[in-house]
């Protein structure tokens, strides 16, 4: 129902916006179809496959209501645009893409390259509107069938769910002004989110989780949740969220952390060896939950503080190993070198960087705490 107020709201802003033009009236808004999601696939002759969901508003001067049909439309091109002129030619209104709020690629896309297809959203005036962009893992059907039966505009539900997500350690949110600007900068390596069912009780739930990295516009890697928690983390992009450790009085136990705060500084030095790349983690938290009895003094406190400071640690060290080894730089070394040290050319920068951290944490409201069972 919320959704379907939203999208309520987009028609009353797309008319409203038009109406102060004086360039349209109601019948030029009944003759446009809005795309407000976007998905991308590539076939096996290296055609484009364009998939539309679409509102077309309608809105009457002998009514006070607003109106809005959910379509969905599908084009094929070799380019990108080419297909999108195909969907012209079978849709009875002028396709706009300026309220697109999802834009979504295949998996089979990204690792074929969209390297020939991505020009377009940089160049075209009603790519504008900068939608999130994803990685969807999964058959095509069940995308576009998903909120039929509720009459839910998969576009609005991604860009809300991914507002009120991205902050959080363990997802992606990148736009396509996020992705067009990594693409350009150091190595070529930008990351897109991912995006999946999950099947609980019986239903089939979308949900957003890790993602993909992409260099030179080609899929290379996908990015677990658990990755995706340590690339958050060095990349200064967690804001909010929660983080579990072991309680110090019950070892079989956990207690939660709720991210009041977090702030990663970032430098980087270059001896004429080795590059060392610095990270400096502020953290504040305050216990949410613990699954045993928990009573808390300074000991225990500053128990707590050691113990996630080494679980963080040892999970930074190990993702931003991980990916040392194997050559993928997405921790933005090239680009900060290029930054700090314009002049110096360097081959396989990631290969001889190496990380250190300072990890600070301050644990708020702290209380004793008993188990309520």
């Amino acid at each position: 129902m919320k959704l379907i107020k939203y999208a309520a709201g987009l028609i009353i802003i797309i008319t409203t916006a038009f109406s102060f033009t004086g360039c349209y009236n109601y019948q030029d808004i009944n003759k446009i179809t809005f795309v407000t999601a976007s998905i991308m696939d590539i076939d096996e002759d290296d055609n484009v496959l364009i998939y539309l969901e679409c509102i077309n508003p309608y809105r009457s001067t002998n009514e006070s209501s607003d109106k809005g049909q959910k379509m969905i439309y599908v084009g094929r091109g070799k380019t990108y645009l080419e297909a999108i002129r195909d969907v012209n030619r079978t849709s009875a209104y002028k396709i706009n893409f300026s309220q697109n709020r999802a834009l979504i690629f295949t998996e089979n896309a990204v690792t074929k390259g969209i390297k020939k297809h991505i020009d377009l959203i940089n160049r075209d005036q009603e790519f504008l509107v900068k939608p999130y962009m994803f990685i969807y893992y999964g058959t095509v059907d069940s995308l576009l069938s998903y909120g039929q039966n509720k009459d839910e505009y998969l576009g609005l539900f991604l860009d809300e769910l991914t507002l009120k997500t991205k902050a959080t350690p363990r997802v992606i949110a990148e736009n396509t002004n996020d992705y067009l600007t990594e693409r350009l900068a150091g190595n070529g390596i930008a990351l897109m989110g991912g995006l999946k069912f999950k099947e609980e009780l019986g239903k089939s739930n979308l949900e957003l989780f890790g993602g993909g990295i992409l260099k030179n516009d080609t899929l290379v890697k996908n990015l677990d949740v658990e990755d995706t928690l340590s690339y958050n983390f060095l990349n200064d992009k967690v804001r909010t969220g929660t983080l579990e450790i072991k309680n110090p009085q019950a070892p079989n136990e956990f207690i939660t952390l709720e991210i009041l705060k977090s702030k990663t500084k970032t430098d980087l030095e270059y001896d004429g060896e080795r590059i060392n790349l610095y990270k400096t983690v502020y953290l504040t938290v305050t216990i949410a939950e613990s699954q045993h009895r928990l009573v808390i003094d300074d000991t225990v406190i500053e128990i707590l503080k050691r113990n996630e400071i080494n679980n963080m640690k040892q999970f930074l060290n190990d993702v931003f190993n991980k990916y040392k080894n194997e050559g993928v730089d997405i921790f933005e070394i090239d680009r900060l070198l290029e930054r700090k040290y314009p002049n110096l050319v360097l081959e396989d920068t990631i290969g001889i960087t190496d990380l250190v951290l300072n990890i600070k944490v301050d644990i708020e409201g702290a209380t004793k705490i008993k188990n309520t069972y």
